[in-house]
């Protein structure tokens, strides 16, 4: 049962405070858990995905050049069409 690994997800044993999900494309392997995942860890409020993918559970679509903030972390983002049509990286 995954439930329990993903309640406790750490680094050098601090408890991380997810807050987001960066979906680089629209493929099954890199979308499947954007719906359940929030539900498991309420703390994730966002899921990002290309504009162009129509990403599974995308609350904020973005396109070549944005700016997204998470934490104290600001990303840019890339498109790199190829892959998929909508394919991004942050």
């Amino acid at each position: 049962d995954a439930l329990p690994a993903l309640r406790r997800v750490h680094y050098e044993g601090r408890e991380l405070d997810l807050q987001a999900i960066l979906t680089t494309h629209k493929h099954w392997d890199h979308q499947g858990g954007n719906a359940d995942l929030p539900v498991l860890m309420p703390g994730i409020r966002r899921i990002y995905g290309g504009v162009e993918d129509c990403v599974l559970g995308c609350t904020d679509f973005v396109s070549h050049g944005d700016t997204i903030n998470v934490g104290n972390l600001a990303w840019t983002v890339l498109a790199l069409p190829g892959h998929t049509r909508g394919c991004v990286a942050y």
